[in-house]
């Protein structure tokens, strides 16, 4: 199956791949971390990477996110609007080659306990196995 990621829309068809056309990383995540700074993820910091795991839904049903999670590795959180990501849903447990730009967002807050960093997938190719 094929998922083309383009505008706000899905085109599917019976390859089993997920192509995504490439997002600015800036307005893939807002350009600003929860904290309202800007963000670690800029086209300088961008790298283009593969990845292979599982495509996992992780939080609460109503910030549930989806990530890619590699054998004995970090998430990497999958960013696209909420509608797309429905689309994701149904492969969720599925082991998945994920192609795509890489950035790292540093969320900082004012209690050092809740400082973390958050790997983010802008999908340019999304390959799903059995």
């Amino acid at each position: 199956m094929i998922l083309i990621f383009a505008a706000a829309a899905f085109i599917y068809s019976d390859s089993r791949v997920y192509s995504g056309c490439g997002s600015n990383v800036e307005t893939a995540r807002g350009g600003k971390n929860q904290a309202g700074q800007p963000s670690a993820g800029n086209s300088a910091a961008a790298k283009k990477i593969e990845i292979s795991g599982r495509l996992r839904l992780v939080g609460a049903s109503r910030s549930a996110e989806m990530v890619v999670t590699p054998d004995g590795g970090a998430d990497h959180y999958i960013a696209a609007e909420k509608s797309e990501l429905e689309k994701l849903k149904p492969h969720q447990g599925k082991k998945v080659k994920a192609f795509g730009t890489h950035t790292v967002e540093e969320y900082k807050y004012p209690d050092a306990r809740y400082n973390h960093t958050k790997n983010i997938l802008i999908i340019e190719r999304l390959e799903f196995f059995d």
